[in-house]
């Protein structure tokens, strides 16, 4: 299987019966060109799993959502992020695995993506539910 058609049957398996081409595509190109977020085996997929599993719970894969309370833009909801990123998918998706990376080098884990601190608890939550999402789509596909 692709990486491509693994990103597109997670997506679907999270959210069917929409269209998830363009994010889908965006994802699996992000992952080919700037590498993998974690090491070791099946590094690819395992780094697509936590990039669908954040696009998921952050905006149900919508690349347009918008928090204007919290200032969060795009499928990955980054904070202060460019209204351009709102009708980019790509500029998305490399914004949120740049923060990703950043979160995963400086925490471990992506407390401080979703939180802004390596150590807030509720960071240290959502880091726990998208794992546990990307471990269901890893051992389910």
């Amino acid at each position: 299987m692709t990486l491509l058609s693994f990103v597109m049957s997670a997506m679907l398996l999270l959210s069917p019966g929409r269209d998830h081409t363009e994010l889908g595509k965006a994802i699996a190109d992000v992952i080919e060109e700037k590498g993998c977020l974690y090491t070791g085996k099946d590094c690819e997929r395992r780094s697509a799993a936590m990039l669908v599993a954040i696009a998921f719970r952050e905006s149900s894969f919508r690349i347009d959502a918008e928090n204007k309370k919290e200032g969060s833009v795009c499928a990955f909801q980054i904070w202060k992020g460019d209204r351009r990123l709102l009708s980019d998918p790509a500029a998305c998706t490399l914004a949120g695995y740049l923060k990703l990376k950043e979160s995963l080098r400086a925490c471990g884990s992506m407390a401080g993506y979703a939180s802004g601190s390596c150590t807030n608890a509720a960071g240290i939550r959502i880091d726990r539910d998208r794992k546990n999402i990307a471990m269901r789509l890893l051992s389910k596909l």
